[in-house]
């Protein structure tokens, strides 16, 4: 640590005492440097691992040891300007279970700067053996970006200060992200964090906690992202999907930092995407980052759709097949906390019919449930509330926060527990059980 450490006040000591002699000044133009080692370590923390890069290509322009530069704190080791290179870099994740990877880095020190293009976060084992070393329900990532853009990275400030400052901007570009997860593994030990305690334990995870420093996001920007999210179900053995595609989101004020939460402790985000490529979805969160029970509110509406396009979901997640049906519009508005989420549900549908699915004990096959799909359709469900003045079309919903499951599963539930009670499922059937 060349700004921190008592080596660096002795550094500086010699470079004072060798231009106070015969030879004032030395200044250099450029300076490449090929196929360099950098290690960084934090001598004020003595417990901290540091971190290295390796095989980089490092250019400094604006040289200059002299009486002035010295004690310049504008200068990164003495250069006014210095530039980062990396190509090809992989590193394991502290857990080893995946391998992070880029295949090109470049960072500006002065404009602070830097253009990561081909990154990915790579499972290092297949789905079976991921399963099997884990033991427990975990989700697995499949991520790569196209490319990332930061602005506003001040090096200088991490290294002297402690702290990362504000960063403008944060952009994603091109991110392809497959998510897996398997119910028939027992539930994973503890509880599930919501957004505000997650978003601490990232920044502890990565490179910030290793220099001590704190971070602020004004603004993530998330364009042209593709999610696919798996899951195989515990009763089916089979394997549902649910996807969101050409995803464009913003967020504003991500920070684990105490300054910048004192001034707005509201982060908030905006989301557009085609859920399951077919009608386009928009929701808005606002998150609370300093309330102990981790307030959050989310509104969104889904447009027009088939609901049969639903099948690829339902039908191995919940042994549900959607024969027909249109869904004219979803509109949902929640607040919610680490006790329960509270907010209503407002659906118009027309042409419900569904079929309910069974296992095939012998063959492992889905097949119909004749009886109770008759009975479903006759008896419990609403074929449509858009021109029955009687039907329900708003539902009111309070639902307790279950702290083994994830947040995302939490808002999903909540939504989905409106839904039923717009279209009857609510109801206590048990052709529905």
């Amino acid at each position: 640590n060349l700004f921190l450490s008592e080596k660096n006040q002795s550094i500086q000591k010699t470079l004072a005492k060798l231009i106070s002699g015969a030879l004032k000044a030395i200044h250099i133009d450029r300076l490449d440097l090929d196929n360099v080692n950098l290690t960084y370590k934090n001598m004020s923390n003595p417990g901290g691992k540091g971190f290295a890069l390796e095989k980089a290509d490092v250019i400094f322009r604006d040289l200059a040891i002299d009486a002035e530069s010295v004690a310049d704190t504008n200068r990164l080791l003495y250069a006014r300007d210095c530039w980062i290179h990396l190509v090809h870099f992989e590193l394991p994740t502290p857990d080893s279970m995946y391998q992070i990877g880029m295949q090109d880095l470049v960072y500006d020190v002065r404009d602070e700067k830097m253009l990561v293009q081909g990154l990915a976060l790579k499972p290092r084992y297949d789905e079976a053996s991921f399963d099997k070393l884990i033991g427990h329900q975990k989700d697995r990532y499949d991520l790569k970006i196209d490319s990332l853009t930061v602005r506003g990275l001040g090096l200088l400030d991490m290294l002297r200060r402690k702290t990362i400052g504000r960063i403008n901007t944060v952009s994603l570009h091109g991110v392809k992200a497959d998510i897996y997860h398997n119910r028939e593994l027992p539930q994973a030990p503890g509880r599930k964090s919501l957004l505000q305690p997650a978003l601490r334990k990232a920044a502890e995870a990565t490179i910030f906690k290793t220099i001590r420093a704190t971070f602020t996001i004004d603004t993530l920007y998330l364009r042209g992202v593709d999610v696919v999210y798996r899951e195989r179900s515990l009763q089916t053995n089979r394997i549902g999907e649910v996807d969101f595609n050409q995803m464009c989101a913003t967020f504003h004020n991500i920070t684990d930092d105490s300054l910048s939460l004192s001034v707005n402790h509201r982060m908030s985000g905006d989301v557009q995407t085609l859920f399951m490529g077919k009608s386009e979805a928009r929701a808005h969160f606002v998150f609370n980052l300093t309330d102990p029970a981790c307030a959050f509110s989310y509104s969104g509406s889904l447009a027009p759709m088939r609901a049969s396009v639903l099948n690829k979901a339902t039908r191995y997640l919940g042994l549900l097949k959607i024969r027909s049906g249109n869904i004219h519009s979803l509109r949902f508005n929640f607040s919610a906390n680490t006790t329960q989420s509270t907010g209503t549900v407002r659906l118009l549908y027309d042409e419900l019919s569904i079929s309910i699915l069974s296992v095939d004990e012998i063959s492992g096959r889905l097949k119909k449930k004749a009886l109770a799909s008759l009975m479903a359709n006759l008896l419990v469900l609403r074929n449509n509330n858009v021109t029955d003045p009687s039907a329900v079309q708003k539902a009111a919903v309070i639902y307790p926060y279950d702290p083994e499951k994830s947040i995302f599963n939490y808002m999903w539930k909540s939504i989905f527990q409106g839904v039923k009670v717009v279209v009857g499922m609510d109801q206590d059937a048990s052709c529905l059980k």
